[in-house]
């Protein structure tokens, strides 16, 4: 269970509430070349230790462009945006794009980001889910990862500590609690020390 989520990912307020178990499937529905599929919170694992699940392309960005699409139907801007603006056209196709985001995106397990990210090429050359997983864990290439992202170690450590699927537990509440990475971040650009 989460007592205390700042304890693990060093967040700048004390988020508490008990997490269970039995939801850890959240069966969200995403669409992919019209065939309609589920994805459960294993889905949203990144092998360096991150979670989609809480990363604004999935999250907040898609929520954002739907109310902002909405807000302009509403004052008629679909129908006299092109009008107006040059190039509202296109501005259109990407706003639409953006809202569907969390339908379509493929995460980083299939092929979201950075395809010669050196940690996803490790993970997949050694079969592992999670570095954490890994027998060289910590290794010098998370470490230098974590000097850019600050949260790795310390969600790769609590995977170790909890374990995975109650990890994923607790990704899930902060995901419900409308949590994302940019919110776990330090303010400043400290690095973790290990």
């Amino acid at each position: 269970m989460l007592e205390d989520a700042s304890a693990f990912i060093g967040m700048k307020e004390c988020y508490t509430r008990d997490i269970h178990l039995d939801n850890l499937c959240t069966d969200v529905k995403f669409s992919v070349r019209g065939i309609t599929m589920k994805r459960s919170s294993r889905d949203y694992l990144c092998y360096c230790g991150l979670n989609c699940k809480i990363c604004t392309i999935v999250t907040t960005i898609p929520q954002d462009a739907t109310r902002l699409r909405n807000t302009l139907v509403k004052n008629g801007m679909d129908v006299f945006g092109q009008e107006i603006y040059e190039g509202f056209s296109e501005f259109w196709d990407v706003l639409k794009k953006m809202s569907e985001l969390a339908e379509t995106c493929t995460l980083c397990q299939g092929t979201c980001g950075d395809p010669d990210c050196k940690i996803r090429v490790c993970a997949r050359e050694k079969g592992v889910e999670v570095c954490a997983l890994c027998d060289e864990y910590p290794c010098d290439l998370i470490r230098e990862y974590d000097k850019k992202y600050h949260v790795l170690i310390r969600y790769n450590d609590r995977i170790r500590e909890i374990g995975l699927d109650p990890w994923l537990a607790e990704m899930e509440e902060l995901a419900a609690r409308g949590i994302t990475f940019f919110d776990l971040m330090p303010d400043d650009d400290s690095t973790t020390e290990e």
